[in-house]
Formats: structure tokens, sequence, C-alpha cells
């Protein structure tokens, strides 16, 4: 039997799905208790005795795919805290997604460790781009889904049809372009959610539309969205889906974070963070378009390097972003009370920054490009801490 004092020493690795609105994603500890368990050095016996009382349960059954088992039944962790389902896409979503921008083939054993750490954890999403590295992260996410022969788990998320420095690319050919690079790059045939990386308000939207709704028909995507669309343009988007019989948009990925940014990074960049915002996350919840949201940890914002009298002493290009778009005083209280938070319940600043983001109630997605097993951990530790409404209005300084 497994003891309350044994479990953050002693980690059992399992991926324990309950459906029909309930599961255990990273650990068993739900079983008996309300953690996650993530145990790691079990011995055999413990491990057997585990297994044999999530069988033992009432109506609970299991299955194997690619060698892992999973449990299907009545479980105590609501489901939808940890994945989502996806229309089109007929496996569960986890709602932690591993950004993939910085890997890349010349540095294969931290990609590899990192998408590990993540899969290994219970994350199956994967936030990757045509762009991303020229093409090169593609191509080291796809060597590591085949070396791990985990297609059928994983949940990929590809972008294209990003401008370029000489013009915007969301046009039919471009849409069927970069998507048969990623397929190539990735080695698969097909992606399971793809997004527009840039919208061209400039251009009709059916076009887009019939294009998209063509790659699904031939089965090289299961479901689409669009990255940095206004909820405007996604209206008119499922609109003409809707008037010709044609599947509409089902996820978008705006930015999103606990930082309110003062100005968008790179050109169009649509944020739906703070009050402003509102108003559209509220759309996509009534319009069952799920939130994919980018820089949620605020581009290192809650990591500690920023604070209001050492900005001048951060030059590095990213940073000095990051100073531009999030580092002003309205921020700075938000952290100050995130810090606060911190302190209480015994986690970090970007325990609560990323946790703030997983306890809205549109269900929303965080992707956070974490570059180590570590990095991994405390991403995966946010989606154990619950937020109350009291909380987060007083993360958002209403109260």
């Amino acid at each position: 039997m497994i003891q309350p004092a044994q479990i953050h020493q002693n980690f059992i690795e399992t991926r324990l799905v309950f459906g029909e609105g309930w599961c255990v994603s990273h650990s068993a500890m739900h079983i008996e208790y309300s953690r996650f368990l993530r145990v790691k050095n079990a011995n055999n016996t413990d491990k057997a005795a585990l297994y044999r009382r999530i069988r033992e349960r009432p109506g609970v059954t299991s299955k194997y795919v690619s060698g892992r088992e999973y449990f299907f039944g009545v479980g105590i962790c609501p489901r939808e805290r940890l994945y989502s389902n996806i229309p089109g896409i007929d496996k569960p979503v986890s709602r932690l997604v591993l950004g993939t921008m910085w890997m890349n083939t010349g540095n294969l054993d931290a990609t590899f460790a990192a998408l590990d750490a993540f899969h290994d954890a219970g994350g199956n999403c994967f936030d990757t781009a045509h762009g991303y590295g020229g093409g090169d992260s593609e191509r080291a996410v796809g060597q590591w889904i085949h070396s791990r022969n985990v297609r059928d788990e994983v949940v990929i998320l590809g972008k294209g049809a990003h401008h370029s420095r000489d013009r915007k690319r969301v046009t039919p050919f471009d849409i069927q372009s970069d998507l048969h690079d990623s397929l190539a790059r990735f080695q698969v045939d097909h992606i399971d959610l793809y997004l527009l990386h840039r919208d061209d308000p400039s251009k009709p939207v059916g076009p887009i539309v019939e294009t998209l709704n063509a790659e699904k028909e031939a089965g090289r995507i299961h479901a689409f969205g669009g990255s940095n669309w206004s909820v405007e343009r996604l209206q008119e988007a499922n609109d003409y889906a809707a008037a010709h019989g044609l599947t509409p948009f089902v996820a978008s990925s705006p930015q999103f974070s606990l930082a309110v940014q003062q100005v968008p990074p790179w050109i169009d960049c649509i944020s739906l963070s703070g009050p402003a915002g509102e108003a559209a996350r509220a759309w996509c919840r009534q319009n069952s378009v799920t939130l994919f949201v980018w820089s949620s940890l605020a581009g290192g914002f809650f990591s500690g390097r920023f604070r209001r009298d050492n900005l001048d002493t951060l030059t590095e290009p990213y940073d000095q972003l990051a100073i531009k778009v999030y580092c002003c005083e309205e921020n700075f209280q938000r952290q100050d009370r995130a810090q606060e938070l911190a302190a209480c319940k015994g986690v970090t600043v970007p325990h609560i920054a990323l946790a703030y983001v997983y306890n809205q109630p549109e269900g929303i997605h965080a992707l956070s490009g974490a570059r180590t097993p570590d990095e991994v951990r405390v991403n995966v530790e946010a989606t154990e801490i619950e937020l109350t409404a009291a909380e987060i209005a007083y993360l958002d300084l209403k109260r």
C-alpha cells in the first residue's frame, strides 16, 4: 500500500484516463488522494497493487494503446480539467501543450528529453509550426514520434500560412504548400489540428474555408482553426461554413496570460488577455471554439528575471521584447499578487501564472515552451493548482 508520506518521493509513472467526464492523467494518486501521482521509483509490488486496485473498481475497464494501459470508468479527478475533446480528433487532447519552437535536429538529446518528460507526464499535444526553425523543429518532433512509436497517442497541433517578409500568405496555394511541407517533415499522413498561423482580413474567407475543408476531406488534417484570428473573422468563417454545409473552425490560438500586453510583440498578433479580451473569450466559449493560447507565461515575465529596479540591465533581444510588451506597473502589481499567492500555497510564481490560465472558465489549453524536464515538471505541477474565483479576481486586480 502506498502511504501519503511516500507520495512526493516515490512516483509510479502511470497514465490513467477515465472516460465519461473523469480521468487521472499523470499519475494514479487521484484514486485515493486529491493530487496528481506521477511517482517514479516504486517497486513492482507497489505498482502491481496499485493497478489491481484500479482494475477492481466497479465499472473500470482497460485497454492497451501503443503498449500503455489506459483505464476507463469512474474516477475522482474531473476529466475536463486535464483533457478536452475537439470535434474531428478521435483522442483526448491534453490541456497542457508543449511548445516546440526551440527544438531542432542539431540538439536531439535536449529535444527528446523534453518531449519524453512531457509525454511521460501525460501530455500528448505538441504545438508546432511550418516556420519554426525553418522546418527543422518539425523534423525533430517527427523523429521523436517515430522513434517512440507514439503517433496514435499524440496530437500534432500544426500551423501554416504565416506571413513572409514580402507578403501575406493566407491563400489556398500557401495553405496547401505549407501543409504538404509539414507532412513530409513529420513523416506522417495527417496533422490532427491545423491552424492558420496568421490572418489576412483583406482576403474573403470563402476560399480559405473551402481549402481547409478539402484538406480535411482528403484526410490530411482532422480539425482546423486560426491562430491570431479575431473573433469577428472567426464568426465570418463559421457563418460561411454553416451557409455552405461545411465544417467550421473549431479552435483559436490567440495570446492569453495573467500579464496584459501593452503592445503586440509582432505584427498581426491577437491577444485576449485582460478585461479587453473578456468578450472575445466568452464568444469562443459560447460558440464551442476551443482556445489554445500562446505565451501563457508572458514571455518569461513571471520567471523572476523582470523587476521594477533591473530593467535597464536586461539587454538580450527577447528580454527587451518582454520589457516592451509586458513591463508596466499594472503587470508588476499582478506579479506582486502572484508572488503573494504563491507564498501562501507553497509554490512558485510561474506555477501561479500558469494556473491562472488553466483555471479560466473557457477550458483554455495553455501553450508553454518548456526546454528541460524540470521546466516540464513545473508546468505539469501547475495543472494541479486550483484557484478560486476570488483568487483569480485578485490576480486580475479586480479586488
